[in-house]
């Protein structure tokens, strides 16, 4: 409060002034004076900003460039604290505190990019902040979903970003566009931040252009802000809870938490943008490029009865009547519900899950061993590792009675 002493002698006032955080909270309430931070993000209000950059963006895609949906594509990245687990749990009356822990943040940066259909979803880039993680040793890096990269924080840098957008990007879309039978011309959308270059970037093999979003907007506009990165990382929270559940009664949770390691970590969060729908990364886009329509799939247009029966009598040399059909129906599904419900495991779904986590760890480090078939592996072991989840009966009061 000596500045406030100060300015009260400049001002000749009082002698007998006193300042106080009392007289100083009244005098900034009677002066209408707030106290606002400088430092972070600033969204921006400004929807002169936002229509001119969708008028430009229309402009180029329908006019200038020509493009499709299929070549117009945005990236961003996201950090993950991928050891992180739930820091709140449910307990009786009677448990006054629950057990706590520090909590460690084991972080890496992901990067995502998909096309304006979804159809088109690149490998993810991973960056951590060791070159060759302990769990790596004697790893074919063949095996891995992702492309690796280590930076000392787990961050992103421009030189990352240049390596990824002309060894990934640029061959992944080129294949992409040449499977659809379009024009090399493809559009990337990224937002403005430091660690992206800020001109062109351009590749001999490629005829990419780059559009930057302007400051402040990218929450309001950049798809993969529009909840998709939301849903990957609640995919891989999910994935990493079911893997402390069923390993809760075998090592514990303290045990798991030890030997979680950043390869199990990659994995599942390659599972969980793999899993990601169709729908669900078109819905990003919406607010930028709202003509898209909502996923609709012939494949799963409703079909008639007649039409049903008009299939039938085609394959088949006998004329068939409705009611005749349909029987025929209803029988074939009897049959095949009967079938699975003859079906029984000769193994227990723990077995099978114990067994294809060795399987795992010996395919990972043979030379054959690529990406896609470690990962159908995985997804393999998570199904039997829900199923051995599911199969466990609830315990009885009694059962705690000797």
């Amino acid at each position: 409060m000596a500045k406030a002493i100060a300015m009260n002698k400049k001002l000749n006032g009082d002698t007998n002034f006193k300042a106080s955080i009392g007289w100083l909270d009244k005098f900034k309430f009677c002066h209408g004076i707030r106290q606002l931070d400088i430092s972070g993000k600033k969204l921006s209000t400004n929807c002169t900003v936002v229509a001119k950059f969708k008028k430009q963006f229309k402009f180029k895609i329908q006019s200038q460039f020509k493009l499709a949906r299929e070549q117009v594509y945005n990236c961003d990245e996201t950090g993950l604290n991928w050891k992180a687990l739930p820091q709140k749990k449910l307990a009786s009356f009677t448990e006054k505190t629950a057990p706590s822990f520090k909590v460690q943040k084991y972080r890496i940066t992901a990067i995502i990019c998909a096309n304006a259909t979804g159809n088109h979803r690149l490998s993810l880039l991973v960056i951590g902040k060791s070159k060759k993680p302990r769990p790596f040793k004697n790893l074919n890096l063949n095996s891995l979903s992702v492309n690796y990269y280590a930076q000392k924080s787990a961050w992103m840098d421009q030189t990352i970003f240049t390596n990824w957008f002309h060894k990934v990007l640029v061959s992944q879309v080129k294949i992409h566009l040449a499977e659809k039978q379009l024009l090399q011309k493809p559009l990337l959308l990224m937002d403005n931040a430091p660690t992206h270059p800020s001109g062109e970037l351009k590749n001999d093999d490629s005829n990419i252009t780059c559009l930057f979003f302007p400051e402040n907007t990218t929450p309001l506009l950049q798809p993969m802000d529009q909840v998709i990165i939301e849903n990957m990382k609640r995919r891989y929270r999910k994935s990493l809870i079911e893997s402390v559940l069923s390993s809760e009664d075998a090592i514990g949770i303290k045990e798991f938490w030890k030997n979680y390691n950043i390869k199990d970590a990659i994995f599942n969060v390659a599972n969980a943008w793999a899993d990601l729908s169709v729908p669900n990364l078109m819905n990003g886009w919406n607010k930028l490029w709202p003509e898209i329509t909502p996923f609709e799939s012939e494949e799963f247009d409703t079909v008639s009865v007649e039409g049903i029966v008009q299939l039938c009598n085609g394959l088949n040399s006998e004329i068939l009547s409705t009611k005749e059909v349909l029987d025929w129906l209803e029988k074939v599904d009897d049959d095949v519900e009967d079938s699975v419900l003859d079906l029984k495991p000769l193994t227990s779904h723990a077995e099978v899950e114990a067994m294809l986590l060795k399987c795992i760890d010996w395919f990972e480090v043979q030379e054959e061993a690529n990406a896609t078939q470690v990962l159908l592996l995985r997804k393999i072991r998570n199904i039997a590792a829900q199923k051995a989840r599911a199969s466990k009966k609830q315990k009885k009061m009694t059962d705690y009675f000797v």
